[in-house]
């Protein structure tokens, strides 16, 4: 067979689905297992340090053996120094550090080179990660927090795990495969419009590259030191910041609207924003002297008063519980509060006239209790036998209730399990944030208030930041007004849309929250002016990272091309080791995703029409959900979540695409549905009848199946980025590159 070239198109199909796969099911997923992060490598575990105990060992041994040679005493029949020397080395050689392979490369790879380097943690100590940050994570895989199989329903964790995935695989795309355009000079003579979609889009892809390659970073950290005003900046900055909103916007609404936990989600912000001491942080914050300052904030966030605190302090006890600060009693104030909600839902369960006998309620409550591996075990039984999660568990219940249910009382059995596990799950949750001993949460924030001292003197003479805080709260004050939706089950069970002061309220469309920052967008500017005019050391700190990030995105010099970039060669090296038949069906499968991404782009244009257009004053209908394609690929992740079948025997297994677990998904902890009709159909375009087709991620798996391991392997290896390097990713803004595609990366216009 002849070496494969796979088209731009084609790679950059691969690229996507590769990286969309690996980086939630094959990492972010296994968080959920303890001892996982001990396999993350750097920082967590540090590369070993170029040792030469080997080579010094050898040194020696060979120095004793010259010695003996030249010793006229001896024959050279005598072997025992060389043996123990031989020994030695190999002892020396089992005792040095291994490198460990991460088992989270694409995670690994993007914190190592843009969390681990930001100013001020790069300065931590190696403990900081391996003694503080690491057993937390640990802690929390340990805790076996609940499956949105068994809930029936997606849970926050899950909403929230994927939605990380959806975003962080643009930039480890653009890691791998760089940021085109390298050899286009800026026209500047173009003028952008903010109420032309494609202004918005051209705007944000050469503001990007003038970043990326170009010198527009010291322009805007110039500028903002000169002015808090946007419209002091040119229109190419002016547009990008609008593209920057909207999609900001399409997020916010998605997580807090749209999403399937978005009102629970938005119920946790609203209680925990109750309980932050805004007056007496504003006041601590007004302090003249910085030191004074950052001490008071350090005792009223972490500092303890307990007798265990006193006793432990004096020597007359050790490790006696010492109570909660203020950070954890607010996380522990906002969770008691939830399980009270859910434990009254189980009370009105367990009188419900349907409700099943005590023995059902029992087995259900001993599942929760069992370990990680025994509940899985349930889970595969589930599934090989098409029965719910409830009847395998009743089915192997040592007390042997009956299996027969009415189709009442199962329902009630699965809710039941849904509410069991929520109130096990915070349970788990507090012990872990708020009652460890040793308490290493406390111990990870103040390390990090230590190391951040002098920055934080720095802002502290240069920002006011009293008024940010201000500014913070009435933003997130107002974005809770915004977001909030009534219960359905209101009144006469309906919700009907309306304006009406007195009537229900209409859910919010993405342009309430366009509005939204827009309207407290110009406190992050004064933010940013003051930070820029007057943050001297710090402002230089965090000029020179984000140089650095964004020279992290830049195509190493010689490669041209368009598609995967830099990267392109190596996915022709995964696909060339294929059979031929397999070869045919990846061929395929990559052009069909292709077709699928430019589906999705028309999709994201079309919704950033419409909310332009509102802007512009035309009245239309508010949009259920906003441009961007890492929302599609958000809600594919949920779509592909697998759920237990609805009925005890006979079912299927349902996905995260299911009415009923849309539905279920929709109920809040107090039992209540949010949110009035559900919203579906993301992946709906409007084709040129104007008639609605619904646009489906294509089967992949066999692509998937075929090329994550080797995918893997390379990056876990860093085979790659090794290369890239060798290749010379330089300082040189002048060094020429080819095309100015569409291809993918993170700064791809019509995927942010």
């Amino acid at each position: 067979m002849s070496p494969v070239s796979l088209t731009p198109a084609q790679s950059h199909a691969l690229l996507d689905i590769l990286t969309h796969r690996e980086t939630y099911t094959a990492e972010i997923e296994l968080f959920k297992t303890p001892g996982i992060i001990n396999s993350y490598g750097p920082p967590f575990q540090p590369d070993p340090p170029a040792t030469t105990t080997t080579t010094t060992s050898n040194s020696n041994s060979n120095n004793r053996s010259n010695n003996n040679n030249n010793n006229p005493k001896n024959d050279g029949t005598d072997s025992s120094s060389k043996k123990d020397a031989d020994t030695a080395a190999a002892a020396d050689k089992n005792d040095e550090p291994k490198k460990v392979t991460s088992k989270s490369p694409i995670l690994q790879i993007l914190f190592s080179t843009f969390i681990v380097p930001i100013p001020g943690l790069r300065d931590i100590s190696q403990d900081f990660w391996s003694k503080r940050i690491q057993p937390l994570i640990d802690d929390l895989a340990k805790a076996n927090l609940s499956e949105s199989y068994d809930k029936g329903s997606m849970g926050i964790r899950k909403t929230l795990a994927t939605a990380v995935s959806a975003l962080i695989e643009y930039p480890a795309r653009g890691l791998l495969g760089g940021m085109p355009g390298r050899e286009i000079k800026p026209d500047p003579n173009r003028v952008y419009d903010v109420n032309h979609q494609q202004d918005l889009v051209d705007a944000w892809r050469e503001f990007m590259r003038q970043v990326v390659y170009g010198d527009l970073l010291d322009q805007l950290f110039e500028k903002a030191a000169q002015s808090d005003d946007l419209q002091a900046h040119s229109d190419l900055v002016i547009a990008a910041h609008q593209h920057i909103v909207v999609n900001l916007a399409s997020l916010a609404h998605y997580v807090l609207v749209t999403s399937p936990k978005g009102q629970t989600l938005l119920s946790l912000v609203e209680r925990t924003n109750k309980l932050i001491p805004y007056r007496i942080v504003r006041q601590t914050l007004k302090v003249g002297n910085a030191a004074t300052m950052i001490s008071g904030m350090t005792r009223l966030v972490l500092a303890k008063v307990s007798i265990g605190t006193l006793t432990n302090w004096i020597g007359w006890s050790s490790g006696a519980d010492e109570g909660m600060n203020l950070l954890q009693t607010i996380i522990y104030t906002v969770l008691s509060w939830e399980i009270k909600e859910l434990e009254s839902r189980v009370s009105k369960l367990e009188k419900s006239k349907d409700c099943p006998s005590k023995q059902h309620l029992a087995a259900i409550l001993a599942y929760t209790k069992l370990t990680r591996i025994d509940q899985e075990d349930y889970r595969v039984i589930s599934k090989a036998s098409s029965t719910s999660i409830v009847h395998s568990i009743i089915s192997l219940a040592p007390s042997s209730p009956s299996t027969e249910f009415t189709v009442e009382g199962h329902k009630l059995l699965l809710e039941y399990l849904s509410i069991q596990l929520s109130i096990r799950d915070r349970e788990h949750l507090i012990l872990v944030l708020c009652k460890s001993n040793p308490d290493v949460l406390t111990a990870a924030i103040r390390d990090i208030m230590q190391i951040y001292d002098p920055i934080l003197r720095d802002i502290h003479n240069a920002v006011d930041l009293s008024g940010t805080i201000s500014d913070f709260e009435r933003f997130v004050n107002d974005m809770i007004k915004i977001a909030k939706i009534p219960s359905t089950e209101s009144g006469s069970g309906t919700s009907t849309p309306t304006n009406n002061e007195n009537g229900p309220k209409k859910p919010p469309g993405v342009e309430d929250f366009v509005r939204l920052f827009e309207r407290h967008q110009g406190s992050c500017h004064v933010f940013l002016h003051q930070f820029c005019k007057k943050g001297d050391k710090a402002k230089e700190l965090w000029l020179e990272y984000a140089k650095y990030a964004a020279k992290q995105f830049r195509r190493p010099e010689g490669v041209t091309g368009e598609g995967a970039g830099g990267f392109t060669a190596t996915l022709n090296k995964l696909v060339d080791e294929l059979n031929e038949e397999d070869r045919k069906v990846v061929l395929r499968q990559m052009d069909e995703y292709e077709e699928y991404l430019q589906k999705l782009n028309q999709k994201t244009k079309r919704r950033m029409e419409s909310i332009i257009s509102i802007n512009e004053g035309e009245l239309k209908k508010p949009l259920k959900k906003g441009p961007g394609n890492f929302l599609f690929k958000w809600q594919e992740l949920l779509d592909s979540t697998e759920i237990t079948p609805a009925e005890a025997t006979g079912g299927k297994v349902r996905s995260g695409k299911d009415t009923s677990v849309r539905a279920a998904s929709g109920v809040g902890l107090d039992g209540e549905k949010r949110g009035g009709k559900l919203v579906s159909g993301i992946g709906e375009i409007v084709n040129g009848d104007g008639v609605k087709e619904v646009v489906e991620m294509p089967d992949v798996r066999r692509t998937v199946e075929l090329l994550l391991p080797r995918f893997k392997e390379v990056l876990a290896s860093s085979e790659y980025l090794e290369k890239k390097d060798e290749k010379g990713n330089d300082d040189d803004d002048d060094d020429d590159d080819d095309d100015d595609d569409d291809s993918d990366s993170f700064f791809e216009a019509n995927e942010e």
